[in-house]
């Protein structure tokens, strides 16, 4: 019996979630993206900060040779093309 394996030479974790932030009396919803790698790096972005996405964090997601993983990287993956035109994230 043959076993295919999956080789992933460079990955990181990756969660978009949702903070309510109390601005002028109300709550405000916003975004943030935590990634993290297997090495003990984690960048926490507050999405809803900011006016565009940097350059460099669009190139870090769109990398084909980075699999993003996690909870729901689908649901992550649909979020981020449809609220910040981020396409071709590579998940498993």
């Amino acid at each position: 019996m043959s076993m295919s394996k999956i080789v992933i030479r460079a990955g990181i974790g990756l969660g978009l979630a949702y903070l309510f932030i109390k601005y002028r009396n109300y709550l405000e919803r916003c975004d943030h993206d935590k990634a993290c790698d297997n090495i003990g790096f984690c960048g926490l972005f507050h999405l809803c900060h900011m006016h565009h996405i940097p350059k460099s964090l669009k190139n870090l997601l769109e990398d084909k040779e980075i699999i993003k993983v996690g909870i729901d990287p689908a649901a992550d993956a649909q979020k981020l093309q449809e609220d910040y035109g981020i396409y071709r994230l590579q998940y498993v």
